[in-house]
């Protein structure tokens, strides 16, 4: 079995991206979903995005972490996917995205893609968790941890696998877990954060949802107001607003290759 693939990635954020518009593709088939992702044996990526049809909007985004695990929402993901669609002729623009977590609006121009979401949900400030670690939680579609450095020196000087590993499954998270950000506002009111992914069981260089739960939680901290810019650990930016008591989130959504993959003959 080939498998025709784009690889893109959102502010670093790579995904292999699959048009599944036919719905043949072996979504049930996490053995598949792992060897694709793999960056050794396969196309290598932080997760991969099926587009397929929608009924009540112009795609339908489904999202698989690297482990096989499906979840509802992925910010930099849903970038990709709406440039996606667009340069292919499935939609014109604004168009709207079918998520597990309820339907995006989308609009761009060039790589730049801007992302309309749901209303935010309550926050949850100062929580400590048994691992010792103080954190603010804030789900944006998927469930976030947020933890605050007193400087941008000490969140690059973070083991961040290590803690954000234990913080990811702690047990105040359930059998769930939680993504986890370290996280630190500059004297510009720049947010500059790290994020240990669920499921990737793993730093990414950048995580939309993650900037969003850090950029809201910097609010309602009295760091900064919105828009609030977001540096990712890949050097790039992020810009994340409130419209209307909306997530909004914005960024580069970059095609890095497009190719066949073949190693679907083994599954």
């Amino acid at each position: 079995m080939s498998v025709v693939y784009t690889k893109m990635h959102g502010a670093g954020n790579t995904f292999v991206l699959v048009d599944d518009l036919a719905g043949q593709f072996e979504c049930q088939n996490g053995v598949l979903i792992r060897a694709m992702c793999d960056a050794d044996e396969g196309i290598g990526s932080d997760g991969l995005l099926l587009v397929q049809r929608s009924d009540c909007a112009d795609v339908r985004m489904r999202f698989f972490n690297p482990d096989g695990s499906e979840v509802a929402m992925c910010g930099n993901g849903a970038r990709c996917v709406a440039r996606f669609a667009v340069e292919a002729g499935l939609a014109k623009e604004p168009l709207r995205i079918e998520t597990e977590a309820g339907v995006l609006l989308a609009e761009g121009q060039g790589e730049w893609v801007r992302l309309q979401m749901g209303k935010w949900k309550s926050e949850y400030m100062d929580v400590e968790l048994a691992c010792g670690y103080r954190v603010d939680l804030l789900n944006t579609g998927v469930a976030h941890a947020v933890h605050w450095v007193s400087g941008v020196s000490e969140l690059q000087c973070l083991e961040w696998e290590k803690a954000g590993s234990l913080i990811r499954s702690d047990k105040h998270f359930r059998r769930e877990g939680s993504n986890a950000s370290a996280a630190v506002v500059d004297e510009r009111g720049v947010v500059h954060v790290r994020t240990f992914e669920r499921g990737v069981e793993g730093e990414t260089l950048a995580c939309g949802t993650g900037a969003l739960a850090a950029a809201r939680l910097a609010v309602v901290r009295g760091w900064c107001s919105f828009p609030v810019e977001v540096m990712c650990q890949s050097g790039d930016t992020l810009i994340v607003d409130d419209v209307s008591g909306s997530m909004v989130l914005a960024g580069r959504a970059v095609k890095v290759e497009e190719g066949v993959w073949y190693g679907g003959d083994r599954f």
